[in-house]
């Protein structure tokens, strides 16, 4: 399962890139982006998107990942963490690279100035590696009546931060996409290299 996982993300992050680098819009963003900044109640999500994405808030799902994969004695998820950390930095590298504009007034209703490009989210691109990696700890070490609710609240905390970047209007749905493609693609490239590290090592 995770590798079909890996490789619809890997075919939907080269799919959404092209189409950025081409310059249009993906079909159906507009109209997703007008559903989503209708959102009843959206005020009230948003100060919650916003928390989920704090960076004392990341450290500590960072570090309750590490610790279980410590405590299950798996030592390549364990020294993922810091590869997971370090992957953060690809999300302005790509920004820089594609050079999608974001959307402006008149597109969407702006609640929110954002700088820079806009392809892929960084927030989402960002959340995907911190909750990402929690998630999948939790699947393989969490003990089994936590799992489910570690599970539940690593998706909600996705679906929170990607809703919030376009009720913003600080991204297009498909740059949402995009980030999370490309977060699933850098966490398994993350976990792959620690684990390759560490058996190695092992001899």
């Amino acid at each position: 399962m995770i590798d079909a996982i890996v490789t619809v993300a890997a075919i939907v992050a080269v799919s959404l890139s092209l189409h950025a680098v081409a310059g249009g819009l993906f079909p159906g963003d507009m109209a997703t982006a007008e559903r989503l900044q209708q959102t009843p109640g959206g005020r009230y999500f948003e100060p919650v998107a916003d928390a989920i994405y704090l960076i004392p808030v990341q450290l500590v799902v960072l570090v309750t990942g590490f610790v279980l994969a410590l405590r299950a004695r798996d030592a390549s998820l364990a020294l993922a963490v810091v590869l997971v950390a370090v992957a953060r930095i690809a999300s302005p590298i790509l920004k820089d690279a594609i050079d999608r504009p974001r959307p402006v007034a008149g597109e969407l209703l702006i609640r929110e100035p954002a700088h820079g490009s806009s392809f892929p989210s960084g927030h989402a691109l960002t959340s995907m590696l911190v909750y990402g990696y929690a998630a999948y700890v939790a699947l393989l070490h969490a003990p089994r009546q936590a799992r489910r609710w570690m599970l539940v609240a690593a998706v909600t905390a996705l679906l929170l931060v990607g809703w919030d970047r376009v009720w913003d209007g600080a991204h297009w749905p498909s740059d949402v996409y995009g980030g999370w493609a490309a977060g699933v693609l850098l966490l398994a490239a993350s976990v792959w290299a620690t684990n390759r590290a560490v058996r190695w090592l092992r001899g």
